[in-house]
């Protein structure tokens, strides 16, 4: 019963991150004009805000549990340091 338990939370995190990810994506396009230009990118501070905000009051909205939470943030974190390092 735990093991379905689990599927549940995985499958609500993998949906607020995908709703999180796609305001983001929105709201991206009309606060950032020019993402080449340096003072253009601290913009994009704006649009971390938004995305950090959305996912919290979605994760509140589905009721996830925060240990679930705590293991998807440190699967990303983990993969975003993978990729970043791999590049160098």
């Amino acid at each position: 019963m735990e093991r379905i338990q689990t599927l549940k939370e995985i499958y609500k995190i993998i949906i607020i991150y995908f709703i999180t990810t796609v305001l983001s994506m929105i709201s991206a396009k009309f606060i950032v004009k020019y993402e080449f230009v340096q003072e253009n990118l601290k913009n994009y501070i704006w649009i971390l805000l938004i995305f950090t905000l959305v996912f919290l009051i979605l994760v509140k909205l589905f009721k996830v549990r925060f240990k679930s939470v705590v293991i998807f943030l440190s699967i990303i974190m983990v993969l975003l340091s993978y990729f970043t390092l791999k590049d160098k």
